[in-house]
């Protein structure tokens, strides 16, 4: 979801594509980053859209990139 999120931000906006490029490699703010569950490719779209407001992490600190996405949420 994250991917979808900010590739179409991407798409309509020059700005978002390039925080794209430019959060290749930066330190992500979720648990999953830190315990290497979170894969290096998805570092700038969970990057965005936590930048964004778009997506949030839970409240223990994690975000869940392998988790299940429903349309109720939790």
């Amino acid at each position: 979801m994250a991917k979808w999120l900010s590739s179409g931000l991407a798409a309509q906006d020059e700005d978002y594509k390039q925080a794209l490029k430019d959060t290749e490699n930066t330190l992500v703010p979720v648990a999953e980053y830190y315990k290497g569950g979170l894969k290096k490719a998805t570092y700038p779209y969970v990057s965005v859209v936590l930048g964004t407001g778009l997506m949030a992490g839970y409240p223990d600190g994690t975000f869940g990139p392998s988790k299940t996405i429903t349309r109720a949420g939790e």
